[in-house]
């Protein structure tokens, strides 16, 4: 067997093998960029919304904390 056989051999292998995988995962069919795509707008609509509550309690707490030191300066008066 020479090296473009082996190559050919391995290749087609490695195919086989790749489809097997996604049957395994259900993704094996003709609509399984459907899913992909909704799980990837999925992940990053899940990002968008950390990003934004981790934001949002940043924003809580510095104007709860501003709002405390501004608080004390006028009861101290």
């Amino acid at each position: 067997m020479n090296d473009d056989q082996l190559e050919k051999l391995l290749e087609e292998a490695s195919c086989r093998g790749a489809e097997k995988a996604l049957a395994t995962l259900g993704l094996g069919d003709d609509e399984a960029i459907h899913d992909i795509r909704a799980l990837r707008q999925l992940l990053d609509s899940y990002r968008d919304v950390k990003s934004s509550v981790l934001k949002t309690v940043i924003h809580f707490f510095t104007v709860a904390i501003l709002g405390l030191i501004a608080a004390a300066v006028w009861w101290d008066k």
